[in-house]
């Protein structure tokens, strides 16, 4: 899809915008390049505000797009705008905000509990979403949240990007990022990244202006925002 709007979509379980998945012996590709999704919604909990890609040989490219507004609006709904499920995503020179999940992951969940997951981050800007949107203490992760099992991995790259600003109201916050250090996560800083809050990821990541990795990360007491 090149130059396409997807706006105010409504699905119960799937992609409020856009639903593309496949099997193990399938293979496919979808490319979005300058679109835009917002204001999508998914009713159901196991639905993506706006785009769900999921099944092992599934492959996302999402270059210089907009997800805003979108919206995961169950109860235990999940992932505002993005849902990764065991597939490769690549998002490029994109930009995140004021999507919201009542759950995890206001932006992204990316999930690998039956199978690894990527995710890449290139120049994406994720600011002001937010997780456990309807306040109920159920959710982490308003930038990005992770979901995964042990023996399968899932790994997040990030270049030059920016989470900060991000919302989970109630505690243990960990608004910009949930890293949980219960299985296999892999975070490859490629550096240049901002961090606004370590929280909830701090087996992950090291705060500092710049850190070891050469990006720079705030604590919950200091935030970058």
């Amino acid at each position: 899809a090149r130059r396409v709007r997807f706006l105010a979509n409504v699905v119960t379980n799937g992609g409020g915008a856009v639903d593309l998945q496949a099997s193990a012996t399938q293979s496919a590709t979808a490319t979005f390049v300058e679109c835009e999704l917002a204001d999508n919604e998914a009713w159901g909990p196991t639905g993506a505000g706006a785009l769900n890609l999921a099944g092992p040989g599934r492959t996302g490219i999402v270059t210089a797009a907009t997800f805003s507004g979108n919206r995961a609006a169950h109860v235990n709904g999940v992932a505002g705008a993005i849902f990764l499920k065991e597939a490769a995503l690549t998002l490029e020179r994109s930009t995140f905000s004021h999507n919201s999940a009542s759950s995890n992951g206001g932006a992204i969940l990316a999930r690998a509990t039956t199978g690894p997951s990527v995710l890449t981050l290139r120049d994406v800007t994720i600011v002001g979403n937010q997780a456990d949107a309807d306040g109920s203490g159920a959710g982490d992760g308003g930038g990005i949240a992770t979901q995964t099992a042990s023996g399968n991995t899932l790994t997040i790259a990030a270049r030059n990007s920016l989470l900060a600003a991000n919302e989970d109201p109630t505690g243990p916050a960990a608004p910009d990022l949930f890293l949980p250090a219960v299985h296999s996560i892999i975070w490859q800083s490629e550096g240049f990244n901002v961090i606004g809050s370590v929280a909830g990821a701090e087996s992950y990541l090291q705060a500092g202006a710049p850190n070891p990795e050469g990006d720079r990360v705030g604590t919950a007491a200091a935030p970058i925002d």
